[in-house]
């Protein structure tokens, strides 16, 4: 199985964005802000026991989404600010012995992504995706693990890991 680490989005947020996914005819993994991509992590879960004291050692903060923008013409996002987001993604990639990354970290919200065979409306995913209406600063409370359960599927919340504790909350 595959996964990646990101930070879960709340219910009103993800419904925002999935509603402009629809109308673009774009469906993917759940909304939420990617943390470590899927290519940097084992296909073995052991990985989540070695995150468990940076989650202990962080508390909840604020992330607040801001405006669309775009990497090239491939894909259209939603910018976050969240400075410890920035320290999150260092930390983590130190403790799970990741090399560092080329280029800088730039959290997001996917709005839209072309796909090999599915090309998008760029200028209509953008303009839409500057006209969404505001998504409100949330707090994030811990990381969650998402897992792909096989090839090509979108890849579902496995569990988040609470900061503060580092517990696992499955949802229900």
């Amino acid at each position: 199985m595959r996964y990646f680490i990101g930070i879960g989005l709340p219910k009103a947020h993800r419904q925002t964005v999935e509603a402009l996914r629809r109308q673009l005819g774009f469906s993917s993994t759940l909304p939420h802000i990617t943390l470590i991509p899927p290519p940097d992590l084992p296909d073995d879960l052991g990985f989540a026991d070695q995150l468990v004291p940076l989650c202990q050692e962080f508390s909840p903060f604020t992330v607040t989404p801001g405006a669309a923008d775009h990497f090239g013409r491939r894909v259209v996002y939603i910018g976050v600010d969240a400075p410890p987001l920035n320290e999150l993604y260092r930390q983590a990639r130190r403790v799970l012995g990741l090399p560092r990354e080329t280029k800088p970290y730039h959290p997001h919200i996917t709005v839209v992504k072309e796909r090999p065979g599915r090309p998008i409306d760029f200028e209509e995913a953008l303009a839409r995706g500057q006209c969404l209406p505001g998504l409100e600063p949330f707090i994030a409370t811990g990381i969650t693990i998402f897992a792909q359960p096989y090839p090509r599927a979108a890849y579902l919340p496995d569990f988040t890991m609470r900061f503060g504790t580092g517990e696992r909350q499955y949802d229900t």
